[in-house]
C-alpha cells in the first residue's frame, strides 16, 4: 500500500466530508459519508494491517474535522474495519451488490454506534446528554447510509481505475479481476 496517495485521498475525502459535498438536505438527511466510505475502500481491498490501519486514520480525522470526542470516530472505523476484514474472503468484493449491503450496514453501525457512545461519554462524565429525536435520527442514519451505499460501487472503481497507484499487491489484482 501507498500511504501518500493514501493521505492524498484521506486529504480529499476529509475536504469534501467538510464541505458537505452533494448533501441534499440541510437537516442532514442524505449525505455522503467521505472518510467512512474510504475506510470501507480500504478494508475491502487493503492488506489487513494496512485496512486496519487505513480506517484507523480515516477515523482519527473525522474526529479533527467534527465537534465530537475525540477518538470515538477513530475507534468505530478500526471495529468497523476489523468486522470487513474478517468477512472480505467470504463474500464478492467487486460484485456492486455485495459492496452496497456491507457499505450501508457498515456506514448505519458508524453513524449509530457514534450516537450511543456519545451519550454514554457524557453520562459517564456527569454532563446532561442533549435530547435526541429518535425518528429524525433514525431518518438521517438510514438516508446518509442508503445514499453512501448506493454511490459507493462507483467510487470503488473510480478509486480501483488507480490501478497500481494505490499499492495493492499484484495477487490482491488478480483476485479482484477474477471476481473474488
Amino acid at each position: 500500500m501507498r500511504w501518500i496517495v493514501f493521505f492524498s485521498l484521506l486529504y480529499l475525502a476529509a475536504a469534501f466530508q467538510s464541505a458537505h459535498l452533494a448533501q441534499w438536505s440541510e437537516q442532514g438527511y442524505f449525505h455522503i459519508e467521505y472518510l467512512p466510505l474510504l475506510g470501507i475502500f480500504y478494508a475491502f481491498y487493503a492488506e489487513e494491517d494496512s485496512a486496519l490501519l487505513a480506517c484507523f486514520w480515516c477515523g482519527l480525522l473525522y474526529d479533527l474535522t467534527s465537534q465530537a470526542l475525540l477518538g470515538l470516530e477513530a475507534i468505530l472505523l478500526a471495529l468497523m474495519a476489523l468486522g470487513i476484514v474478517k468477512i472480505r474472503p467470504h463474500i464478492f468484493r467487486n460484485n456492486p451488490i455485495s459492496q452496497g449491503v456491507i457499505t450501508f450496514l457498515a456506514v448505519l453501525f458508524f453513524l449509530a454506534g457514534r450516537m450511543v457512545l456519545t451519550r454514554l461519554a457524557l453520562w459517564n462524565a456527569g454532563q446532561p446528554a442533549p435530547k435526541i429525536n429518535i425518528p429524525a435520527f433514525l431518518g438521517v442514519a438510514a438516508s446518509s447510509s442508503l445514499y453512501t451505499a448506493v454511490l459507493a460501487p462507483w467510487l470503488f472503481r473510480l478509486l480501483l481505475r488507480l490501478g497500481s497507484l494505490l499499492g495493492f499487491d499484484s495477487a490482491q489484482r488478480r483476485d479482484l479481476a477474477a471476481g473474488r
